[in-house]
């Protein structure tokens, strides 16, 4: 979240009326990147939005010509779209980094609890979408968003995260402007995220290792999987 605004700011935007000629969209396809080299590893749903929907339809029907099948979104619904991608990777990229597997183990439920957990992460995401001005619903309910993060899950299930990817590359990941980005609103708003905020912890003293592989390593005993299971199901989860 936020790269709208970073992005302005690098082309030297000075009139934010200028967002017209910027057209943001979130895509939940999974793939790995390399130089010169996109290996897709799973289908999703891809959507973008811009001051001016005949710009969104424009882009959205060139890219489903290319094969990745695009719907243009009304401005005004722009913040839920982009909500409804953070809330899916909030509850999906850090834990696949903290445990070192696919996406899919969340939907096996593989180590046992770690699908709760998941589900736990998108609603308490979801109740912070709910709390930020313009959102306007990201999900119907709750529970269609812990339903959305399952079937992305599913769908990608052969797919490497993004962050699982930092994390062997001993590269800093993106928590920040994931689940840093859901505390940072939550505590703007005056909401609770704990469970974010525990995986901000973890994911920040992975990154801060000096010897990455080693705990790495920590990370893929059975002890280790065990032990950080039970400490983030320990987290009180927000009252509502």
């Amino acid at each position: 979240m936020g790269r709208e605004e970073t992005l302005l700011d690098a082309i030297g935007s000075v009139n934010r009326t200028d967002k017209l000629h910027l057209a943001i969209g979130t895509t939940s396809h999974g793939a790995i990147v390399e130089p010169g080299i996109v290996t897709h590893q799973g289908s999703g749903d891809t959507a973008l939005a811009s001051a001016e929907m005949e710009v969104s339809e424009r882009i959205a029907s060139l890219l489903t010509d290319c094969g990745i099948e695009t719907r243009a979104v009304l401005q005004c619904e722009k913040e839920a779209m982009l909500w409804r991608k953070l809330i899916i990777n909030c509850a999906i990229n850090p834990l696949t980094a903290i445990f070192g597997v696919q996406n899919g183990y969340i939907f096996r439920d593989q180590p046992q609890g770690l699908r709760e957990i998941s589900a736990r992460v998108a609603r308490e995401t979801f109740a912070v979408s709910d709390a930020v001005p313009g959102v306007h619903n990201a999900f119907a309910s709750e529970e269609d968003a812990v339903a959305a993060v399952l079937r992305v899950s599913e769908m990608t299930q052969a797919n490497t995260s993004s962050m699982l990817t930092d994390i062997l590359k001993r590269k800093q990941t993106e928590i920040e402007s994931i689940n840093g980005w859901v505390c940072s609103m939550a505590k703007r708003r005056g909401c609770d995220a704990p469970l974010n905020q525990k995986l901000c912890e973890m994911i920040r003293n992975i990154e801060a290792s000096q010897e990455m592989n080693d705990c790495l390593h920590q990370l893929h005993s059975e002890v280790s999987t065990l032990k950080h299971v039970q400490e983030l199901l320990d987290v009180s989860e927000p009252f509502r």
